[in-house]
């Protein structure tokens, strides 16, 4: 009887340990809402847990691109500029790899305020272009694979920030200009991200 009652004791405090070495281990929030302005569009997001460190950010919303004569997707003229809105959908995988070093200076890391580094992967597409003026006859896609550094942080309880950047995979479609056909291409882009949000 006395050794049921060790091993009974014993067990639970091995199951209590166990559980209090799961619960302090640093992790990311299960999943966060929320809506950004800036780079340059507006969009919503939702990202969510997939490790303990590891995150799938999923984006939809507008991104404005400025089209000008120096560009190979010109639609006015070379002295003239113009704005379009194209529809914009992202998926970005973020590894959250400073956990444990903020935890250990005693550092907040709620909301997923750390240091990250990510795969963006985003879509623009042409075919849902608000146009502002009638320089624009018809926008390509643009595609970007862009490994990326960046870092979150949060204002209050609700506010955060982020900045960071990569270089990258760019694709653009070919598309029509009036009447006159712009083959596709592709090349190297640079990203700089520096966007303002409110979390649901």
């Amino acid at each position: 009887m006395k050794n049921t009652f060790w091993a009974i004791a014993l067990t639970a405090l091995l199951f209590t340990a166990k559980s209090f070495g799961q619960d302090s281990i640093p992790s990311v929030e299960k999943s966060i809402k929320g809506i950004q302005i800036g780079d340059n569009g507006l969009v919503f997001n939702y990202e969510f847990k997939l490790s303990n460190k590891f995150t799938l950010r999923t984006e939809t919303g507008y991104n404005v691109f400025i089209f000008t004569g120096d560009n190979n997707w010109t639609v006015g003229e070379k002295d003239k500029s113009s704005l379009a809105a194209l529809p914009t959908f992202t998926v970005e995988p973020r590894w959250y790899y400073n956990l444990d070093r903020r935890v250990r200076k005693g550092k907040d890391i709620a909301r997923n305020r750390a240091n990250y580094v990510s795969l963006f992967v985003n879509y623009n597409g042409g075919w849902g272009a608000f146009k502002f003026d009638n320089r624009i006859d018809q926008a390509p896609d643009f595609v970007y694979i862009i490994p990326e550094y960046g870092l979150r942080r949060t204002l209050g309880q609700r506010f955060n920030y982020e900045l960071g950047g990569g270089i990258g995979y760019k694709y653009v479609t070919k598309y029509n200009h009036f009447d006159h056909m712009h083959k596709s291409y592709s090349g190297v882009e640079v990203t700089i991200r520096a966007r303002f949000g409110f979390d649901f």
